[in-house]
C-alpha cells in the first residue's frame, strides 16, 4: 500500500531569487524563480515559497510536485510543518507509484501514513483493490475509510462493499453503518460486517440479509462460507432466522431460532436444517 516518508531535517533549498524580511522579531524568507527542496529521500519543486523561521513553516505556491523513491506527488499548493514533520497538500492531489494511485482534494503526509480528504480514490494493483471515501487513512497494508465508503476488488474476487465506515487490514475487512456487499452471485446487507478474505468467511450482524437468485436468508447474525469462486457454499442464520426459497414454481418459507442452509456454490437450495421452526411449503402460483 501507500507510504511516503517526509523528514525535513537536513534539507537543501535552491531558488532563482531569495529575499529576507525581518519584521517585529520575525524573520521570513521569500523564495522566487523556481524552488527546489531536496531532502534525504524527497525532492519537491514549486514556483515560489515562503519560509517563516520562528514557526518552522514553509508555504509552497502551486503547482507543487515531488518525488520520493519510486513515488510521485503533485498538488496545487502545500505547507510543510518542519518541527512536526508534516506535509499538507491542497487541491487536486495525486500520489502515484508502481501499481498505486491516490487522487483526493487535500492530503496530509506524516511518517508512514497518508490522510486523504474529499472525493478520495485509491487503487492498489498489489492488493487488487479500489477504494473511495470522504476521508481515507492509508498505511502499509491498511485502509480506513469514513463517509460514503467503497471498497472493490479488481481481481478474481469481484466483491464490492459500500458502507459509512470500514477498515481493511491484512486481507481482513470490517465495516459498520449501512453495510452492503455485492458480488456477481449474491448480495448481502447488515449493520456491520466482518470478512476474512484469506479463509472466505463472511459475518453480518444487525438486520442481516444475504440473497442470491433463488434464496433469501435473514437473521440478527448471518455467517456465510464462500467457495473459491466467491459463491455461497453454506450459511447459518441466528437468532430470529428466516429463509425464503423460490425456484421451480415452488416456495419455501421458514422461521426458526437457527437455520443452516446449503447451496454448495449453486443458486439453488440443496438442503437445510432448522431448529424450533415454523413455516410453509407452496407449489404452483399464488
Amino acid at each position: 500500500m501507500f507510504w511516503m516518508l517526509l523528514l525535513m531535517i537536513a534539507y537543501k533549498i535552491e531558488s532563482g531569487e531569495m529575499q529576507i524580511v525581518r519584521e517585529r522579531g520575525k524573520e521570513t524568507i521569500l523564495f522566487y524563480g523556481g524552488v527546489v527542496i531536496t531532502d534525504t529521500n524527497l525532492v519537491l519543486t514549486s514556483p515560489s515559497a515562503i519560509y517563516v523561521e520562528k514557526e518552522g513553516i514553509m508555504e509552497l505556491s502551486g503547482p507543487v510536485s515531488g518525488v520520493s523513491g519510486s513515488r510521485s506527488l503533485r498538488c496545487e499548493r502545500a505547507t510543510i510543518f518542519e518541527k512536526s514533520r508534516i506535509f499538507k497538500g491542497y487541491g487536486s492531489c495525486h500520489v502515484e507509484g508502481p501499481g498505486e494511485k491516490l487522487v483526493c482534494d487535500s492530503i496530509i503526509l506524516h511518517g508512514d501514513s497518508i490522510l486523504a480528504f474529499g472525493n478520495v480514490f485509491v487503487r492498489s494493483e498489489k492488493d487488487s483493490i479500489e477504494a473511495k471515501g470522504s476521508v481515507i487513512l492509508l498505511k502499509e497494508n491498511f485502509i480506513r475509510s469514513l463517509g460514503n465508503g467503497y471498497l472493490g476488488s479488481t481481481g478474481k474476487d469481484s466483491i464490492s462493499l459500500y458502507s459509512d465506515c470500514y477498515i481493511y487490514q491484512d486481507s481482513v475487512l470490517s465495516a459498520s453503518k449501512n453495510v452492503a456487499l455485492f458480488s456477481p452471485d449474491f448480495e448481502a446487507r447488515g449493520d456491520s460486517l466482518y470478512y476474512d478474505r484469506r479463509v472466505r468467511i463472511l459475518t453480518l450482524s444487525g438486520n442481516a440479509q444475504a440473497k442470491n437468485e433463488a434464496n433469501t436468508i435473514m437473521g440478527d447474525t448471518i455467517l456465510s462460507f464462500l467457495n473459491l469462486d466467491n459463491k455461497i457454499d453454506s450459511t447459518v442464520a441466528f437468532p430470529r432466522a428466516r429463509l425464503l426459497n423460490r425456484e421451480n414454481e415452488k416456495e419455501i418459507f421458514l422461521e426458526a431460532d437457527t437455520i443452516k442452509f446449503y447451496t454448495e456454490g449453486r443458486d439453488s437450495l440443496r438442503y437445510f436444517r432448522a431448529y424450533n421452526v415454523k413455516g410453509y411449503y407452496r407449489e404452483g402460483g399464488e
